[in-house]
């Protein structure tokens, strides 16, 4: 038995119910009750919570809000999405709440923090799989037969499948990469003179990353070059003069402390500083000295720097904004012209990738398609077993797999389930082959066939059993019963020949409160009480002693 579940559910001022909670229990839940007694507004409310999409009508009359809430054991996977939402269990256990105003506003929680409509759909999607009347029509929709099919083929149909999508991927790519080229024509040519173009003028201006830095530096001294000079004259006169410079003062400095630096330590340490200083002066000056010679001052330089930095700002203006990222378009320009120039032979290239890739795809949807093929006979196989369970005598169902136009991301397929239900007829479309009863018990017998690749762990059977009855509804009860093995199930029912395998038997009772209708739940506990509403389902009178009878033998056989 399945450890995920739904734990309990409480409703408030939704539809016709006033108050009311129920337990569930792992197994098979069965919900009864009157004709008109509200069985399937608690399921009403359990998608509530899930998400549904809800308006003002599903507050009670009378009340200021409607307000569900559902106490879940998650899975994995349902853990997981709460670890990704930041909505980690407590204690492995959740409580969504979710409530509806008469006035429009809806507000929704998981354990206590706000989340959206949306999200709860995305929780409701991991954890319930609603089957009921209104999702035959799913069931009908050949689109949803390929996914059954995969899912029920396994884990190496599934990697087929990502195999074949992927490789439609990159052969799609590879078509629109070669149609570029094929159809590009003057555009092309074009293209090649321009990229040409522009990695020669990048080319040409012989770029060095941080030369504009250095030729700023030296524009500035060529245009101050006057004073500059001036400067420097004076600097190096103050230096170098023999009788009042710099070198010659610290020399005579350096000189005296030197007599008297045998006499204490600190007195060695000026002496030291001094010949330091008088060094350090005779550097300067020789750079000084070097920087005059060199010409730094050259006026007529000045020209030629401006020009130099006029070309370097053109070209970081088309395709800079620093010299790094131009070198770097020089380099994607020369690509590119070289990929054009060999325009030929890159499509060539591409064609021979192309029709490589196109053959692995052949390939991988070959696989797949025989994949697929191999666990549809097994999944006909299987229906038909569970339809003559049901007590669908001669019944025949087939999942029909056929090739498509083309091959597209989910391979080269067109899947139908078809069914004939009746001895004699041919297999149609199942849309076409069933109706009310028959279309509930095909929908069961699907249901058990895809039990163990299905990952919901909460399976909502709404009024499934229309239309049937007798052997067949004790059928039915059986193979709900067997699914119930592995997943919790909630069964909205009329007959009593499902109710009698419930593990938890609730019945949904309508009574008038100050003169207005009243939905409550009240799960029956006691052997009596469980008799008792059987008894009422099979004969309408819980008191009736032979429809208590045949009551006792149902319990007794389930």
């Amino acid at each position: 038995m399945t450890s995920a579940m739904l734990r309990s559910l409480t409703v408030q001022g939704f539809g016709l119910i006033d108050l009311t909670s129920v337990d569930l229990e792992p197994g098979l839940n069965a919900f009864t009750g009157e004709t008109g007694g509200g069985k399937s507004m608690v399921i009403d409310a359990l998608g509530f919570v899930f998400g549904e999409r809800a308006g003002a009508d599903v507050v009670r009359s009378g009340a200021d809000k409607a307000t569900v809430f559902a106490e879940v054991q998650p899975n994995a996977t349902a853990l997981a999405w709460l670890k990704e939402n930041a909505l980690e269990a407590e204690d492995d256990a959740l409580v969504l709440s979710r409530e509806y105003s008469a006035s429009g506003r809806s507000s929704a929680r998981v354990n206590g923090k706000p989340v959206t409509a949306g999200q709860l759909r995305e929780l409701a999607d991991i954890m319930l799989d609603v089957v009921g009347q209104h999702e035959h029509q799913k069931l009908l929709q050949p689109a949803a037969h390929l996914d059954m099919l995969d899912a029920y083929a396994g884990e190496d149909a599934l990697t087929k499948r990502d195999e074949v999508a992927a490789l439609v991927t990159a052969s799609r790519a590879l078509a629109r990469e070669l149609h570029e080229l094929r159809t590009s024509g003057d555009q092309s040519l074009r293209a090649l003179e321009d990229a040409r173009f522009a990695a020669a003028e990048i080319r040409d201006a012989k770029l060095e990353p941080g030369e504009m830095e250095s030729l700023r530096e030296r524009r500035s001294m060529l245009a101050h070059a006057a004073k500059i000079a001036q400067a420097v004259e004076t600097a190096i006169d103050a230096i170098d003069d023999v009788d009042r410079g710099a070198t010659a003062q610290l020399g005579r400095a350096s000189s005296a402390l030197g007599g008297i630096s045998a006499y204490a330590s600190s007195l060695r340490d000026f002496s030291d500083q001094a010949k330091g200083l008088q060094s350090a002066a005779q550097d300067l000056s020789f750079a000084l000295a070097a920087l005059r010679e060199e010409g730094a001052f050259d006026p007529g330089q000045l020209d030629e720097v401006e020009n130099r930095l006029a070309l370097l700002e053109r070209v970081l203006h088309k395709y800079g904004p620093s010299l790094e990222e131009a070198m770097t378009a020089r380099e994607r320009f020369e690509a590119q012209a070289n990929k054009l120039e060999n325009r030929e032979a890159e499509i060539a290239r591409l064609e021979g990738q192309q029709a490589h890739t196109d053959a692995e795809l052949g390939a991988a949807a070959g696989a797949l398609t025989r994949l697929r093929k191999d666990a549809a006979a097994k999944l006909a196989a299987r229906v038909e077993a569970e339809l003559q369970r049901l007590n669908m005598k001669g019944a025949t169902f087939a999942c029909v797999v056929e090739a498509s136009s083309d091959i597209t991301a989910t391979g080269g397929d067109e899947v139908e389930f078809m069914a004939a239900l009746n001895p004699k007829e041919p297999e149609r479309a199942i849309a076409k082959s069933a109706s009310g009863g028959e279309l509930a018990r095909l929908l069961l017998a699907l249901k058990m066939a895809f039990a163990k690749v299905d990952p919901h762990p909460i399976v909502v059977l709404d009024e499934i059993d229309a239309g049937i009855g007798g052997a067949a509804a004790r059928a039915v009860g059986e193979r709900i019963a067997e699914l119930a093995q592995g997943v919790q199930v909630l069964c909205v029912t009329h007959l009593a020949q499902i109710a009698t395998f419930a593990q938890r038997h609730i019945v949904m009772e309508k009574a008038t409160k100050q003169g207005r209708s009243v939905i409550a739940a009240r799960g029956l506990d006691g052997k009596d009480e469980i008799r008792g509403e059987i008894a009422r389902m099979l004969a309408g009178d819980a008191q009736s002693a032979e429809a208590l009878r045949h009551a006792e033998a149902l319990l007794k056989n389930k």
